[in-house]
């Protein structure tokens, strides 16, 4: 989109943004958050954040309002994080126009978690919108197209996991079953970053193993 910009709040923003980005719809997963959920989710994101362990990006219009954002939850003992609450703020009836829209905040987030070693993530929703988000995400965000994915779990509706990690950083979905489905940066862009990285902090790794 024109004259947009993108980037990461601070732990001070939280607040006052995530509230804007639910002023107009205030809806996940197709369901209402209510004030008292989205206090706590505020309240639990600030505290991730300032551990060093959770990153906003968010897309802001040409007068720096918050139109859209990406959170992820970050795994460090993983090597990999947790998409959760993507979201824009004004409801789009097309997802193409809503991709185009939050596609430089999954970009941000996508080169953020790249740089420091995390080439997985996992995101829980319902096939549907899965199927819809991957057909249509790739065309408008090159970068995913450098990753592939498996389906890892289905979680009953009105269900947690019994693996815990699936419950982190995800609402309960009360209308359809959710999959858990992980995606992985493929072997052939891999091997670039872990060499880059190898350059600066894993001197002695016998990287070229890989190849």
């Amino acid at each position: 989109m024109n004259n947009t910009t993108v980037r990461f709040i601070e732990p001070d923003e939280i607040n006052e943004l995530v509230r804007e980005m639910f002023s107009i719809d205030n809806t996940l997963i197709r369901e209402v958050v209510t004030e008292e959920y989205l206090e706590k989710m505020i309240t639990n994101w600030k505290e991730v954040m300032l551990a060093g362990e959770f990153k906003i990006s968010m897309v802001f219009d040409e007068n720096n309002s918050p139109i859209g954002m990406y959170t992820g939850r970050i795994l460090p003992r993983l090597g990999g994080w947790l998409v959760g609450a993507t979201k824009i703020k004004q409801p789009q009836a097309n997802y193409y126009k809503s991709a185009k829209i939050i596609m430089p905040a999954l970009e941000l987030m996508l080169a953020y978690m790249e740089e420091r070693g995390h080439y997985k993530f996992w995101m829980t929703a319902p096939e549907i919108h899965h199927n819809i988000r991957n057909k249509v995400i790739c065309k408008v965000c090159p970068m995913m197209t450098r990753y592939g994915w498996v389906d890892e779990a289905i979680i009953p509706k009105n269900e947690t996991s019994t693996m815990g990690l699936f419950n982190v950083h995800r609402r309960i979905c009360t209308w359809s079953d959710a999959v858990v489905r992980l995606f992985y940066l493929k072997q052939e862009h891999r091997i670039v970053l872990l060499k880059k990285l190898n350059s600066k902090d894993y001197r002695g790794t016998l990287i070229t193993d890989l190849e």
